[in-house]
């Protein structure tokens, strides 16, 4: 089994570990919260989810994904936080299939409820309800706890990425709750909500990603 050495992080909490890269997160996670006396009120509940993020690249580790699967090298940080929504589904990614004609070529949202879809153009995608949005979530189910200017998805050249533009009711992606300002890196398939109890929609990287 091959491993690195890396920085985890857990709340206030972090130290220097030896970590299995073969073992999904959603393993992986309690073991070393346990082991390190981490454990808290996330442990407790029922069917406690966890999620990551790689410092740097802003990638988010899924919780079916290992860390060789998300990049993680010796000397990386990785910051574990527990799912702190429940609309998100990572079987769900499993299932999405591929499309054709011109959402094929191009990044898009699509809703995971109603299946819209929302081309992302140009080099960035303001998200929110705000009529001056080019991604405009005032038609979808959910909509009321999505800020006028929610999130700002923009196209660069190692990918896309996803800003928190201050929202009142936070941006969450694969699980992992953004901070205000806070940016991550967006994978093919993943799942953003915006807003607790908020509209949910996969992004996909199309043939530009």
């Amino acid at each position: 089994m091959e491993y690195a050495v890396i920085t985890l992080t857990y709340q206030q909490q972090q130290a220097d570990l030896e970590t299995p890269l073969s073992v999904p997160l959603f393993m992986l996670a309690p073991i070393v919260l346990e082991t390190m006396h981490w454990a808290d009120q996330d442990l407790r509940q029922e069917n406690a989810r966890f999620v990551g993020r790689l410092q740097g690249s802003g990638v988010i580790i899924r919780p079916n994904e290992t860390l060789a699967q998300a990049g993680v090298v010796d000397g990386d940080v990785v910051e574990l936080t527990a799912v702190q929504s429940h609309s998100i589904d990572f079987d769900r990614i499993l299932n999405i299939g591929p499309v054709s004609g011109i959402y094929s070529a191009q990044a898009y949202l699509k809703s995971v409820e109603t299946g819209e879809m929302f081309l992302c153009r140009g080099k960035s995608s303001l998200v929110g309800r705000s009529p001056e949005c080019a991604i405009n979530l005032s038609r979808l189910p959910g909509n009321d706890v999505v800020s006028r200017r929610h999130a700002n998805i923009v196209r660069r050249d190692d990918g896309y990425w996803l800003t928190d533009e201050n929202s009142a009711n936070g941006t969450i992606v694969d699980g992992f709750t953004l901070n205000p300002k806070e940016t991550v890196r967006l994978r093919d398939r993943c799942q953003i909500q915006f807003g607790e109890d908020g509209p949910v929609l996969a992004f996909y990287a199309g043939e530009s990603g």
